[in-house]
């Protein structure tokens, strides 16, 4: 009997996070410049970066941008908007959330109309109590067709799977939730609300590599394998040690393609 061959994944890497060995951040000029040589398929852009924020780039710099990446043969998976949940309960602070979050809309889609990439935006907003700033973002969504993967946990039961808003997975607050990333995959990809799915790893000390942590690494691989995920695995070392050795952030990004990824074609 031939062995059980894992599932192999398209990869993208997630720019929201990443530092240099100093422990300063990453440019998205020497990210684009890593997840090449890593082998890496796609790039998910972070709309918190002050060098790719959409209010602080113009057309004309947007083309740019897409250019490098282009340049760089990967392609766009979405966009990160990654927002402090005590910011939604905050109603100083609300209306420059909305405004935030409507721009990186907006963002997602131009970038992947200039890249050919992914409307995709990747948000984390309580389900209840940004049930409003959600809905401001659900509108914007809808106007102009971009898909908005909300990351927080647990989702409502009565989610629709043709809302603007559906389900993304964070293993790392699922895992916090006292929940099964797996399960969860396994439970938003029957419900048809499934969109996007990431990989990182959580410990009570916080966030650490996949694998050394609470994730169950095995079952995680096979449910985001068996589901009905159309979009890139997304690598997401925010929160791990700066980049030297070989438990640095950049070391395990790299690891994590050999094991997991699916070869880029020629």
């Amino acid at each position: 009997m031939d062995a059980f061959a894992l599932p192999t994944f398209e990869l993208s890497l997630s720019a929201s996070g990443l530092r240099d060995a100093d422990g300063r951040d990453l440019d998205i000029r020497a990210t684009l410049e890593f997840a090449r040589s890593a082998e890496y398929h796609a790039i998910q852009l972070n709309a918190a970066d002050p060098l790719t924020r959409p209010r602080e780039l113009s057309r004309s710099a947007r083309r740019d941008l897409a250019a490098h990446i282009r340049r760089h043969e990967l392609a766009c998976s979405g966009v990160d908007l990654w927002i402090p949940k005590a910011h939604f309960s905050d109603e100083t602070k609300i209306d420059r959330v909305v405004g935030a979050l409507c721009d990186a809309v907006e963002f997602a889609a131009d970038i992947a109309d200039l890249t050919g990439g992914q409307r995709l935006l990747s948000i984390a907003v309580p389900w209840q109590a940004g049930g409003a700033v959600l809905a401001e973002v659900a509108g914007r969504a809808a106007s102009i067709g971009v898909t908005v993967a909300n990351h927080a946990y647990p989702w409502p039961e009565d989610l629709s799977a043709d809302g603007p808003v559906r389900v993304g997975i964070d293993p790392a607050t699922i895992i916090l939730a006292s929940a099964d990333p797996a399960q969860a995959v396994s439970e938003a990809s029957a419900s048809g609300c499934l969109v996007s799915a990431r990989l990182c790893d959580l410990e009570s000390s916080g966030r650490v590599a996949p694998g050394e942590g609470s994730l169950d690494m095995l079952a995680y691989r096979v449910a985001v394998g068996t589901s009905t995920l159309t979009t890139p695995l997304i690598i997401d070392v925010r929160g791990l040690p700066s980049n030297t050795g070989d438990g640095g952030q950049l070391a395990i990004a790299r690891g994590l393609v050999r094991d997991l990824g699916r070869a880029r074609s020629e």
